[in-house]
């Protein structure tokens, strides 16, 4: 490391201590601060991390841009995928370095990272989470004395396969054999009427609760609920990190609240009719008295009521004939 540093960047190096270790993911995890540069490092489908401190990475830049280490402690702030950049050779060049010499002296199981690559993207702490896959890591700490100004560790964890598997696992893998099993993941379930579900069409809306990115489930073909989960991102992409095996948890049917966007709620169906209760019957009310007869009328005849007679009326005088109306003029 010395060399490759003197010679690429003409930096004095001086190598500390070297640790390994082993850490389950959790404690790798809780090691990682905002200001560390985290890179990640794969090999074939195995994922690990290589983490750079800030005293390391800001001793890299200002080699570059200025050729001399700053004394004083290394600035508080969040590395971004630039600095990535700019650091990210030294860190290949060191890995191929121990790389060859662990070939070249017959110790290549001892190099940690060895089969590895780095990626050029940059990783916070949760991407970290969602990129690293449960279990336990060996670990690599390296300390560097950097000009005698600063001091820096490079730090790397990959997957820790040394543990064997117990008899069980051995037995199953034994006698089965690899199959693909497909998973339907399942980010909620809302109610909906049939009618308004043959109105759907691209681009309508549907809003879910506020609580299914937390609260997914893993399903086999026949329904059955294989794990819980959570909707995450990796890479960019959507990704469902599993929260938890063996459970059964009931799917969320909860109604979607509603926002923008949300589409008319549909009504529940009329609940079944409830039976009327028996009423007694009402009870025998007397008769009622039978009406007098009305007595009869006189006939009224016109000559004796006493009236006048009408006089006839006189007849109306002719009109006068209308007079001829103009041609209408022509258009």
């Amino acid at each position: 490391m010395p060399r490759a540093a003197d010679n690429a960047l003409s930096m004095d190096v001086l190598v500390g201590s070297i640790s390994e270790g082993r850490l389950d993911k959790a404690a790798l995890l809780q090691n990682i601060t905002s200001n560390d540069l985290v890179y990640p490092i794969e090999k074939e489908e195995q994922r690990g991390i290589c983490t750079v401190s800030p005293g390391l990475l800001t001793a890299l830049i200002e080699m570059q841009m200025s050729g001399k280490i700053s004394e004083g402690d290394a600035p508080e702030r969040v590395p971004t995928r630039t600095d990535g950049l700019v650091a990210g050779f030294m860190v290949d060049r060191w890995m191929s370095d121990a790389v060859a010499l662990g070939e070249e002296e017959g110790r290549l199981k001892d190099v940690v990272f060895a089969g590895y690559s780095r990626k050029n993207n940059v990783l916070n702490q949760r991407n970290a989470d969602l990129t690293l896959d449960p279990g336990k890591y060996r670990t690599l700490t390296i300390e560097l004395s950097l000009g005698g100004r600063r001091d820096g560790i490079l730090h790397f964890a990959v997957p820790d396969h040394s543990t064997k598997p117990s008899d069980k696992a051995a037995l199953m893998r034994h006698h089965l054999p690899e199959f693909e099993a497909p998973l339907r993941a399942i980010l909620s379930r809302i109610p909906i009427a049939v009618i308004r579900a043959r109105q759907l069409k691209p681009g309508d809306l549907l809003e879910l609760p506020t609580d299914c990115i937390g609260n997914m489930t893993l399903e086999g073909l026949d329904d059955e609920v294989i794990a819980s989960a959570r909707l995450g991102q990796l890479d960019g992409l959507r990704a469902v990190r599993i929260a938890g095996t063996g459970a059964n948890p009931e799917p969320s049917l909860s109604l979607p609240h509603p926002g923008i966007g949300a589409e008319p709620s549909v009504a529940s169906p009329p609940a079944e009719p409830v039976g009327a209760p028996d009423i007694a019957d009402p009870p025998d009310l007397p008769d009622l008295p039978d009406l007098p007869d009305l007595p009869d009328l006189p006939d009224a005849q016109p000559d004796e009521a006493g009236l006048p007679e009408l006089s006839e009326l006189p007849d109306l005088p002719d009109l006068p004939d209308l007079p001829d109306l103009p041609d209408l003029p022509k258009i």
